[in-house]
């Protein structure tokens, strides 16, 4: 698609160049005006080559417009493939495709991992209904959303777990997202009429822990937010 964007893209410049350039020397020669408007035949072979350049700037112009629409439709398509669609957030093909990049690489040092777990989903979806579960599902992920500045990568893992992808993270910047998620979900609960959000939380960060691959990363904060 992207070699295709760039041969469009030059045959349009090419064409607007020949265009331009045909225009300018019928325009600046006398000559050449004389010998039009006192030749038919010539003139008719004028005609014929801007009806020609025209016809193509419309073929050029469809294509575009042809290849834009199926950009969109295969860039709304990868995003169906890649959201979840209860969360709206990014779901396991999403998530995989950003941690592809770290498989079988040094896991750079600023980078980190954060699970969460939307705890009482299941006392929600008992006590509420399985619509209210999905509801606080997707306000949740909003929260993290809000939470994270656009800053970090959220997606969700499973039925109540949550990914936080930090790759430029500090002890400090952790801490801020926490506060943050924390502050958001206290305001949240406050209004009665939501069921109430209970959450788990852990991080996966170099520290003072050998960690060899982003798989390593996963295991590790799956395992401490199972300890939680």
């Amino acid at each position: 698609m992207k070699k295709l964007e760039t041969w469009k893209t030059i045959q349009f410049i090419i064409f607007i160049l020949f265009s331009i350039l045909c225009f300018f020397t019928v325009v600046t020669n006398g000559d050449v005006q004389v010998a039009i408007s006192n030749t038919p035949a010539l003139k008719n072979v004028c005609i014929l080559l801007w009806g020609i350049l025209f016809i193509s700037f419309i073929f050029i112009f469809v294509d575009f417009t042809l290849y834009a629409r199926e950009k969109k439709d295969m860039n709304d398509l990868a995003y169906i493939v890649k959201s979840d669609p209860v969360a709206k957030i990014a779901n396991r093909a999403g998530i995989d495709s950003i941690l592809s990049k770290y498989h079988g690489k040094p896991v750079p040092e600023h980078f980190a991992i954060l699970m969460i777990s939307l705890s009482n989903l299941a006392d929600i979806n008992q006590e509420y209904s399985r619509l209210d579960g999905n509801r606080t599902i997707r306000a949740f992920s909003i929260i993290l959303q809000s939470a994270t500045m656009n800053k970090m990568f959220v997606g969700r893992n499973s039925g109540d777990r949550f990914i936080v992808i930090i790759e430029n993270a500090s002890p400090e910047t952790i801490l801020l997202f926490k506060e943050r998620l924390n502050d958001k979900v206290e305001e949240r609960n406050s209004n009665e009429k939501n069921p109430k959000i209970e959450y788990k939380i852990a991080t996966a960060f170099h520290e003072n822990v050998i960690i060899h691959d982003v798989s390593d990363f996963i295991a590790l904060a799956n395992k401490r937010l199972d300890e939680a």
